[in-house]
């Protein structure tokens, strides 16, 4: 999937969606560290699409991998042939160029899921200069830092499904404990600078 795009169009379901929509703003919440959140006005359009993508692949136990917590994870969602993906995907690559430069390449995308009842801990930091978690569905969302003496930084109170989050890949997303009764869907991106090993 190619998500080193310039801001343009994506074919999308018989039609087209931008990129980076003009409305579109990243909120610079948290800035120790640097921490920036995006919420996209037409979300709504692909995240049903996308839900229904990762609840078919959570229900291919092949795909899955069990990690801590009671939680799932599904590799390489790149190379899913899905036009809601490559907009989530380009989208993320969008924001986390903004905020670093065009000088990173993608390391790692994987999708998230987090049962009811279960939860999504803290994970080894990615290998890298910086992430981005979108959430697809659920809450309860939270970054939290290998250096545990560092509060976990929550996204602001307006974040919602659709909206993503830019952050340093030694935080890593959790889902303390979901008791929503609905699962929690991630998708979750790992950018290193080009040229790195």
């Amino acid at each position: 999937m190619r998500n080193e795009r310039p801001n343009s169009l994506i074919p999308f379901q018989g039609g087209h969606l931008p990129t980076w929509p003009e409305d579109a703003a990243i909120d610079l919440f948290n800035t120790k560290p640097t921490i920036g959140a995006i919420g996209f006005s037409d979300s709504a359009r692909y995240l049903e699409p996308l839900r229904e993508l990762l609840e078919e692949a959570a229900a291919d136990r092949g795909r899955t991998q069990p990690i801590a917590g009671g939680a799932f994870a599904v590799e390489d969602i790149l190379s899913w042939d899905s036009d809601a993906l490559e907009v989530a995907d380009a989208r993320a690559w969008k924001l986390v160029t903004s905020m670093l430069g065009s000088n990173v390449r993608t390391e790692a995308a994987q999708a998230i899921l987090v049962p009811p009842q279960r939860e999504l801990p803290l994970r080894p930091h990615a290998v890298g200069t910086a992430s981005v978690v979108m959430l697809v569905a659920g809450d309860g969302l939270e970054l939290r830092h290998h250096n545990l003496q560092m509060d976990p930084v929550r996204p602001p109170l307006r974040f919602a499904a659709g909206g993503m989050l830019a952050h340093p890949s030694t935080m890593r997303p959790c889902v303390t404990d979901n008791t929503s009764g609905e699962p929690v869907w991630l998708l979750c991106w790992d950018y290193r600078p080009r040229g790195g090993g």
